[in-house]
């Protein structure tokens, strides 16, 4: 806390500052406002239209944010995207300040953490009291520290840390359907994918899982690498069970809605490891089990062309010119004088056209799509449907698709 603050805060002469004092003398609904620095009427129509709001406390694209009062009356937060915060305005004001409020289970000093839990706990009641006492002070200096520390967390890079598990049999039924020619586990450690057990987020402040493994809903890690800059490992949950229509559809039941699909502290294209720098044919599809799914198959065709499979970071993503140009200067072959032979492969879905038609407007990027004479919109919903051999015979007729392409 800054030396001002602290200053500040020993010249308020209140009663003992606790959680119930808090509580009684501040609404929930202002202080929630004055910490996300929003409106109170959003936060008033979340609770009751049972509507969502894009994410105040990182970047967001969809709505993805709620807030609910729970049973005893307690205002809580939900971040069904990004990094899965739920909490109260303590959890809040504790994960914005980086303040440890919960005690660690698996701490070797139990007196010791009980101590720190206790300090954090009561910094959190300092910040929250002099954020909300109205006074000159509290406009022109608590208002500044908290813009600064929101705009710190949206430009924050979130450490993920998943527990593994082993893969199971429902492990395997999952993903040995899509995986051709290869053991499923060995193909998906190969690809650096991993079944977890838990998922912890920013554990040094919130030492307790948001995710934990149950048969109902299981959940993968893609690991993606270190990030340059931080040196932080980036991850890419999938939660195979989920649906992003059951993420951000509606909160009527907090303890039904689920958090999203994927989870994810980086913004990487999904590639396999070991990728070559260049290759003679590109195609883009719209999700990493595709990426395997398809490159399985290939590696089991004896080709004349080295064709790569990549997946941008989300469906929706919007390819920039500077990153087209460098996937174009990887490719080195053309299907016409000027058009390099990167193709798409998205789902039949309204998502999946108006994307890759967004792609072939601006890049002139060939679209390739399962159209309604096939049942599934996808690849890896093909090969379960139709089965692998059938869905060799597919890609073998596309790539000679593609060679009669290549100009």
């Amino acid at each position: 806390m800054d030396a001002q603050i602290k200053a500040k805060f020993s010249k308020r002469h209140i009663v003992k500052l606790t959680k119930s004092y808090i509580l009684n003398t501040y609404d929930q609904v202002d202080m929630f406002a004055k910490f996300l620095q929003i409106d109170r009427n959003v936060i008033l129509d979340c609770i009751k239209y049972n509507s969502i709001i894009l994410s105040p406390i990182r970047e967001d694209i969809l709505p993805s944010v709620g807030f609910r009062f729970n049973n005893k009356h307690k205002l809580k937060m939900r971040d069904f995207g990004g990094n899965g915060f739920h909490g109260d305005i303590f959890d809040l004001v504790a994960s914005m300040f980086k303040i440890k409020i919960t005690r660690n289970p698996n701490a070797k000093n139990e007196e010791e953490d009980k101590q720190k839990v206790k300090e954090g706990f009561m910094r959190v009641l300092e910040l929250i009291d002099l954020s909300m006492y109205n006074d000159n002070f509290n406009v022109n200096v608590m208002d500044k520290y908290i813009i600064k520390k929101l705009i710190e967390i949206r430009n924050s890079k979130h450490v993920f840390k998943p527990i593994f598990r082993p893969f199971d049999k429902v492990d395997r039924a999952y993903w040995s359907p899509i995986i051709y020619g290869y053991r499923y586990d060995d193909y998906l450690r190969k690809c650096n994918i991993a079944a977890i057990d838990k998922l912890y987020i920013n554990p040094h402040t919130v030492p307790y899982p948001v995710y934990e493994s149950k048969r109902s809903d299981r959940a993968y890690v893609y690991y993606q690498g270190r990030d340059d800059k931080t040196g932080i490992n980036d991850f890419k949950v999938y939660f195979i069970n989920r649906t992003i229509t059951s993420s951000f559809k509606t909160i009527k039941s907090y303890h039904k809605a689920r958090i999203a699909k994927f989870l994810s502290n980086a913004s990487k294209w999904q590639i396999t490891p070991n990728v070559k720098s260049e290759w003679d044919v590109l195609l883009i599809t719209k999700s990493y089990k595709d990426v395997i799914s398809i490159k399985s198959f290939l590696d089991h065709l004896d080709l004349d062309l080295d064709i790569e499979v990549v997946a941008p970071p989300a469906e929706t993503y919007n390819l920039s010119k500077s990153f087209y140009d460098k996937l174009a200067d990887n490719t080195k072959e053309y299907i016409s004088k000027d058009v390099k032979a990167i193709f798409s492969l998205y789902d039949y879905d309204y998502a999946g056209l108006t994307n890759s038609g967004k792609l072939k407007r601006n890049y002139n990027i060939h679209r390739l799509m399962f159209d309604k004479s096939f049942e599934g919109k996808d690849f890896t919903d093909n090969v379960r449907h139709y089965g692998k051999q059938y869905m060799l015979q597919v890609v073998i007729d596309t790539v000679k698709y593609i060679e009669q392409m290549i100009y």
